[in-house]
């Protein structure tokens, strides 16, 4: 479709989270809208200057505010519809056969495609596989875009992978068809027709639960797609694995920022008066949480007994140590 493939050409950015693009159409547009709540404030000044805005004013700010909402919206369903189609050609072409290597036994191994088979196909790959669409042109020129049901995508889904003849088959329709769900534009569709679906590695296991790997499966996969996928197509993924990658750098940072904090003060606390010890721990929780210091340790803390002066004499009078433990 030459329309989507126009306005495939013009992503310029994604976000960290499951793929979300925005446009140069969406910036266009926005230009010509006014600031957040532009609307309303003319009324409100011409009000607070002692001018009446009647009811047919309000009406007509009203509908073209609605307007705007419903232009603002058509470009970004149009916008989604393009990347997923183009999205959906380039996965099925450069992925449904790929070397079985431990990066992609990894995401396989990880990945809850057995038990989400249905959920993963309406998520993604019903938004845009080659053919798994209709597409119609109506009288005023649009097009309509229809969507396979969740039911129906899982028959597809299931006809796909069984078309595999080898290993090296079997391996690459999976990864697309995990890929389609993890970066498919559920925007392309109304509220009603979304899946809701989060694509995640090993369901839901926290902890030390699912395989060892699954935490850095869908990197792996992305990886994958980086490497296979045209470049106009894996940018916005390369963008949002940097993305992530910064993220966790800042939080792997200021993780050990907070053991060093934690660290000092925990030798440093014998030597401080209670007030002072009740000061810090406020302080370390507002700046890295409350679990920075838990309770318990709090607590430990502050039964520590106050620093002798120069006399041999404690500062503390009798029962602030126990009001500081009940507080800490």
């Amino acid at each position: 479709m030459r329309a989507a493939t126009a306005l495939a050409a013009r992503w310029v950015s994604v976000g960290s989270g499951g793929g979300a693009i925005r446009l140069k159409t969406q910036r266009e547009l926005a230009k010509r809208e006014p600031a957040p709540g532009a609307g309303e404030p003319v009324a409100e000044a011409a009000a607070g200057a002692g001018e009446a805005v009647s009811a047919e004013e309000l009406e007509r700010q009203r509908k073209e505010e609605q307007r705007r909402q419903r232009e603002a919206d058509k470009a970004t369903r149009e916008a989604a519809v393009a990347r997923n189609e183009v999205l959906g050609a380039a996965l099925v072409k450069q992925l449904s056969k790929v070397k079985v290597d431990e990066r992609v036994l990894k995401v396989l191994t990880a990945a809850p495609l057995a038990g989400d088979l249905a959920k993963i196909a309406a998520r993604g790959a019903r938004l845009g596989f080659p053919g798994w669409t209709t597409q119609t042109t109506r009288k005023n020129g649009t097009v309509k875009v229809e969507y396979l049901e969740a039911s129906e995508a899982e028959r597809r889904a299931r006809e796909y992978l069984a078309g595999a003849k080898s290993a090296a088959d079997i391996a690459g329709r999976s990864l697309a068809l995990l890929a389609m769900a993890r970066w498919a534009d559920e925007n392309a569709v109304a509220q009603s027709n979304r899946s809701f679906y989060e694509l995640r590695f090993s369901g839901y296991a926290y902890g030390d639960h699912g395989v060892p790997w699954r935490e850095e499966a869908g990197d792996l996969l992305d990886e994958i797609l980086i490497e296979r996928l045209p470049h106009e197509v894996a940018e916005p993924i390369r963008q949002a694995k940097e993305e992530r990658e910064a993220l966790r750098a800042e939080e792997e940072r200021r993780e050990r920022e907070k053991e060093t904090a934690v660290a000092e003060f925990v030798e440093r606390a014998p030597s401080l008066f209670r007030d002072e010890r009740q000061a810090e721990i406020q302080r370390l929780r507002r700046e890295y949480g409350y679990s920075a210091l838990s309770h318990d340790v709090g607590v430990r803390l502050m039964e520590l007994p106050e620093p002798q002066s120069a006399s041999g004499e404690t500062a503390d009078p009798a029962g602030v140590a126990a009001n500081d433990s009940a507080r800490a």
